[in-house]
């Protein structure tokens, strides 16, 4: 029996790194600076110039979030949950 082996020509590309709408991080920053948090302190251990976050087409590296996590024990997604939970409160 003859058997067909298949042979990649080209190497896998490696897939991009993710990334974020900065306009996102422009909301939580607000809301974290509203609550008293050092925001200028936490984007300068994140590693995260504050100009990049005044671009509106702006995007952040997923390991640039992750920062966030560390630095304020939350994610990004958790801020956001607890935003939208702020805003239908003020709302109501």
């Amino acid at each position: 029996m003859n058997t067909i082996s298949t042979v990649a020509l080209y190497p896998p590309r490696a897939s991009a790194p993710k990334r974020v709408p900065v306009r996102y991080f422009a909301l939580l920053l607000g809301f974290l600076e509203a609550r008293g948090m050092d925001t200028a302190r936490l984007l300068e251990l994140a590693s995260v110039e504050a100009g990049r976050l005044e671009l509106s087409d702006a995007t952040l590296l997923l390991a640039d979030t992750r920062a966030f996590r560390r630095h304020t024990g939350k994610t990004p997604s958790e801020y956001q949950q607890d935003l939208m939970r702020h805003e239908a409160t003020s709302s109501a």
